[in-house]
């Protein structure tokens, strides 16, 4: 079914190299990740198997934990992000303006479920640690921007959060945009 109401956070954490490309302003920053992604349902739904015979998950309303109150989609994924980046002033690159696109690919190193909900007399926290239907491998465009270390990004995920004909119903081609802040040369 339909369900309205989610919250997303995301936290991308990377190291990358800077080669220059000849005498230029442009440089190739190849490196290695981390993205670490939660997508909380807040309509009181939880993601389950519904057709225990084949693979197949769907968001369905809570009727399996008493007092939910939090159900969220965990995915950590191992990462290689590329870019080419435009610096302003390549003999001060973290005090000038800077401009990259690129691409990133990631592996899914951890994929749950996590469900917060009153027991008796007290919370309980239950994770089922397995897929749900994600993809394992995703690849996306990444853009930035930013002046003296401080700036924007936007990311785009190419493949769609879950495999095809598992995930929720018509979730088939569903992507996911990222778009936050980026600190550099930390």
């Amino acid at each position: 079914g339909h369900v309205t109401g989610v919250q997303t956070c995301a936290l991308p954490i990377s190291y990358s190299y800077p080669i220059q490309l000849g005498k230029s302003r442009f440089y190739f920053h190849p490196g290695v990740g981390l993205s670490f992604e939660r997508f909380k349902w807040v309509n009181n739904h939880v993601l389950r198997d519904t057709l225990p015979d084949i693979e197949r998950y769907d968001l369905v309303p809570n009727k399996y934990y008493t007092g939910l109150k939090k159900s969220m989609l965990v995915m950590n994924y191992l990462e290689i992000p590329l870019e080419v980046r435009f610096i302003g002033n390549p003999s001060d690159p973290t005090r000038s303006f800077m401009a990259a696109i690129g691409a990133r690919i990631g592996i899914l190193a951890d994929g749950h479920t996590k469900y917060k909900f009153r027991q008796e007399t007290a919370n309980d926290i239950l994770k089922e640690k397995w897929d749900h239907g994600m993809n394992r491998i995703r690849y996306g465009l990444t853009a930035r921007v930013g002046v003296a270390g401080f700036g924007w990004f936007a990311h785009y995920n190419l493949t769609p959060l879950f495999r095809k004909g598992i995930g929720p119903l018509g979730s088939d081609n569903l992507t996911v945009m990222t778009v936050g802040i980026t600190l550099t040369g930390l």
